[in-house]
């Protein structure tokens, strides 16, 4: 029978947030590393977490800025090479991938999703 989340003890709404966090960290539920915690060391692992999940979301970030930059200068190079605009550009960069999903294509790089909206942008109505 399901409970809701009022109906569940302190140490099951631990438990459940635990492995929501754990797996948003490293992509997979924890197995049972955690059942024979008391409430004090739940909290205290949950907390842990929380820390490792920011510094996680920061190197991310970092990382797709990093990608934004690595892109911006392929594309730019792509327009010097072929006397192009920044669409064309985009066009062959993706052709040269063997991509029809923008979204995907886009995503393959890695790129903040600020910067992934700037070319979205710049390619609407093309």
């Amino acid at each position: 029978m399901f409970k809701s989340w009022d109906d569940l003890t302190e140490e099951e709404q631990l438990l459940s947030t635990i492995s929501d966090v754990y797996k948003d960290i490293n992509g997979f539920r924890p197995r049972s590393i955690y059942n024979d915690m008391s409430v004090e060391q739940l909290r205290s692992a949950l907390d842990d977490l929380y820390v490792e999940a920011e510094e996680s979301f920061n190197a991310e970030q970092e990382l797709r800025k990093s990608n934004d930059k690595d892109f911006k200068s392929t594309v730019k190079s792509i327009m010097e090479m072929c006397r192009c605009s920044f669409v064309d550009a985009i066009r062959y960069l993706k052709d040269a991938e063997d991509v029809d999903d923008i979204d995907y294509f886009l995503w393959d790089f890695g790129l903040t999703s600020e910067y992934t909206m700037e070319i979205k942008n710049k390619l609407k109505g093309v």
